[in-house]
């Protein structure tokens, strides 16, 4: 897979090109913030770090979220599973609301330290969820379960 560099002017638009062209040093050398990695029909901000992937019907999580990303935004998919290690340590916001939600592995949150807010409501096939799967959310200031299957 050929390497893209995407440039980030502003807040709030990306544009990327072929690595290897020579722009690296022309980019850097006017300031600009460069990111490197973007998940496959996502778009990828900077300051707050914000990977947005809504609405593309992605039946996983997408592969390549960067480990820096403080704000994740996966609504609007069919994702039907969370595991362990989707998610990094300097994730703040996780809006998973809108999918088909079926499963949260024990532990899926583990490490989420600076978690503050979690929207996994309206997903309606979600039945359980493991006594374990907030440990370690000392941080987590909003939770929305709405819509969901639990009892």
């Amino acid at each position: 897979m050929t390497d893209v560099l995407c440039l980030c002017v502003c807040v709030h638009l990306c544009v990327c090109f072929r690595a290897g062209c020579g722009l690296e040093f022309l980019l850097v050398f006017c300031g600009l913030e460069l990111s490197w990695s973007c998940p496959r029909h996502c778009i990828c901000y900077t300051g707050p770090s914000t990977v947005s992937c809504q609405a593309h019907n992605f039946l996983s999580v997408p592969e390549g979220i960067p480990e820096h990303s403080e704000r994740v935004f996966l609504q609007n998919n069919r994702i039907q599973r969370l595991l362990r290690g989707h998610f990094s340590a300097a994730t703040a916001m996780l809006w998973l609301y809108s999918n088909n939600i079926r499963h949260i592995e024990a532990g899926a949150f583990y490490g989420l330290e600076r978690l503050e807010e979690l929207d996994i409501g309206d997903n309606g096939d979600l039945r359980s969820i493991s006594s374990t799967a907030f440990s370690g959310l000392s941080t987590l200031q909003t939770l929305h379960l709405h819509r969901c299957g639990l009892s």
